[in-house]
């Protein structure tokens, strides 16, 4: 049996959305969470 070989280019990669405003909302979370953390932490070493 024969398979079709995959061509280099995708047809996907037209179509694919621009994610750097996820990637920055993200790290503006994470950033949130770290400091929520860090800031907790503090709270309860100076009781």
């Amino acid at each position: 049996m024969y398979m079709a070989k995959p061509s280099g280019k995708t047809s996907n990669s037209a179509h694919e959305p621009n994610l750097k405003g996820t990637m920055t909302a993200v790290m503006f979370v994470g950033a949130f969470l770290i400091i929520s953390w860090f800031g907790v932490w503090g709270i309860f070493l100076s009781r």
